[in-house]
């Protein structure tokens, strides 16, 4: 009766508790009612169902044989983010060639979806283009729809992280340095830029031609200093800089620096304690790249 009881949240806990059942000959009688929960106007009991069908196919599959078929079909037609994101992490279990299914007839919307699902179906394309290297092709494309699509950082980064994976050329791995300096600059959370920017130095340390592409976008790796308002980071960032100055970008590198270092002048970027400690960094900053490239200093009179 629970299971078609008028308050869903009464239906929802009943259905989370047949999924702890071990009871075949009590649960065969429920799974009418159970599908025909799949379809009740509360995403809280949707999504229940779909817990339950899923329980249920994995205990007992006589029960139920056709749950993947099932979930497919719920897939199709769901609109709650929350349930669409269970079901198809769901699917992925009971048939991951029907979550390909799945995933193949929606490539070109999954810049729409939801954060939830974006992120579960980044992490399905890493486990296939792994293990089936041939897939590559056909969803690096997804890949990319998403760096430029989804307005989550999370999936940003993900995404950008699972394309250096799958593939060294050298436009994803502008792409996906460009999502990281990215996600630098706008995302406030001092520990996510340091997390990103220890990427970057992994990407740069990782693949052939990294190096290259991040000397080239040295000045918008930089831009970071101007959003920054932690020392660490702040540092991080000059040592990236110190690994990636080279003779085509030593000149601009120290212009930048000797703007910098006139800011720490000024108490309205930050404390004085601060400002002294970063103008310190700035300053060992450029006399590590005097010393690293002492003739291009002295012809250039950067530093006057």
């Amino acid at each position: 009766k629970d299971l078609q009881h008028p308050n869903e949240y009464l239906r929802g806990s009943t259905l989370r508790f047949l999924c702890k059942l071990k009871e075949p000959e009590l649960l065969e009688p429920l799974l009418p009612t159970i599908r025909q929960c799949l379809e009740h106007r509360h995403s809280y009991v949707r999504r229940n169902a779909v817990l339950a069908i899923f329980k249920i196919y994995m205990n007992f599959e006589f029960l139920i044989p056709d749950a993947p078929e099932l979930v497919l079909e719920f897939l199709g037609r769901e609109s709650d983010a929350s349930c669409k994101r269970n079901a198809f992490l769901m699917l992925i279990h009971l048939d991951q060639k029907k979550a390909l299914d799945y995933l193949n007839s929606c490539l070109e919307q999954i810049g729409s979806f939801n954060e939830i699902l974006q992120l579960v179906i980044v992490e399905l394309i890493y486990k296939v283009c792994i293990s089936n290297p041939g897939e590559r092709s056909k969803f690096i494309r997804a890949i990319y729809n998403l760096l430029s699509m989804s307005t989550s950082a999370s999936v940003r980064y993900e995404a950008a992280a699972t394309l250096v994976t799958l593939s060294q050329a050298p436009t994803a791995l502008k792409a996906a340095a460009n999502c990281f300096i990215d996600i630098c600059i706008k995302e406030s959370d001092n520990n996510v830029k340091l997390i990103v920017l220890d990427r970057l130095i992994a990407l740069k340390d990782s693949a052939s031609g990294a190096e290259r592409i991040l000397q080239d976008s040295l000045m918008d790796i930089l831009r970071i200093l101007n959003v920054a308002t932690d020392l660490e980071v702040k540092q991080k960032v000059l040592n990236l800089s110190l690994d990636l100055v080279n003779l085509s970008n030593v000149e601009e590198l120290v212009q930048l620096l000797k703007k910098e270092i006139l800011k720490t002048q000024n108490e309205s970027h930050g404390t004085q304690e601060e400002n002294s400690k970063y103008c310190q960094m700035l300053v060992k900053t450029v006399h590590v790249i005097c010393m690293k490239h002492p003739d291009v200093i002295n012809s250039s009179n950067v530093l006057t």
